[in-house]
């Protein structure tokens, strides 16, 4: 089994204000024994050779992805060679054979969150994010767990990283040997299981009110597309 995060933020994310690179954040999931990352940029493929190479050297896989941006709302895909373009949700009909996708954090209360885009386009998903950033009161996965157990779509876990202090909390164990492709390809066939610890409050409320704020700046600097 392989310990996987697939949905990764760092400094190189020009759309986000984050202080760690994603060198940093490699070395930190080796220390924790991470197999397989994924840096999920927004709206851009971020999959360099140079960092796919340090990354081996700490005997971790990268697979490429992206957090897209579709109307307003964010969407995981993985297993791309170059960033698709899509223009609304419907059009995922057109990589969906291709690529793996995910709905990230879908019912969070974020303005790009898919919450009422979901169920609509719920066949175009392969996987629903069970996202790190919830607490033992407050958790906004749990409407994603029933939605997930309804439509018997499985759970992925995620740390969604923009800061270094929650990663490690959640991620998900992928059955496969640690090569792109068969990574790829167990994630197509749903071979994995999801592993999740409650995040202390403390740091919740914290960040909470930080990640209320940069959503604030980049709606003003990155307007709805």
């Amino acid at each position: 089994m392989l310990k996987a995060d697939l949905h990764l933020h760092a400094g190189e994310d020009k759309q986000d204000r984050i202080s760690y690179s994603a060198k940093d954040l490699i070395r930190l999931a080796a220390k924790q024994k991470f197999d397989v990352l994924a840096f999920t940029f927004h709206d851009v493929l971020y999959y360099q050779s140079d960092l796919r190479s340090f990354a081996k050297s700490r005997n971790i896989t990268l697979i490429p992805g992206t957090e897209l941006t579709i109307n307003g709302r964010h969407v995981l895909i993985h297993g791309i060679k170059k960033l698709p373009k899509i223009n609304q949700l419907s059009d995922l009909e057109r990589i969906k054979d291709s690529a793996i996708i995910t709905a990230p954090h879908p019912y969070f209360p974020t303005s790009t969150a898919l919450k009422e885009q979901l169920l609509p386009n719920i066949n175009l998903f392969d996987n629903i994010e069970y996202t790190a950033r919830y607490n033992k009161f407050v958790n906004f996965n749990r409407k994603a767990e029933r939605v997930a157990s309804q439509y018997k779509k499985p759970l992925i876990g995620n740390s969604d990283c923009h800061h270094l202090s929650y990663f490690g909390y959640t991620f998900t164990e992928i059955d496969s040997s640690q090569s792109v492709e068969n990574i790829l390809d167990a994630l197509k066939k749903a071979r994995f299981k999801m592993h999740s610890e409650s995040l202390p409050t403390p740091w919740l409320l914290k960040t909470g009110i930080e990640n209320s704020y940069y959503e604030y700046i980049h709606k003003r600097i990155f307007p709805r597309k």
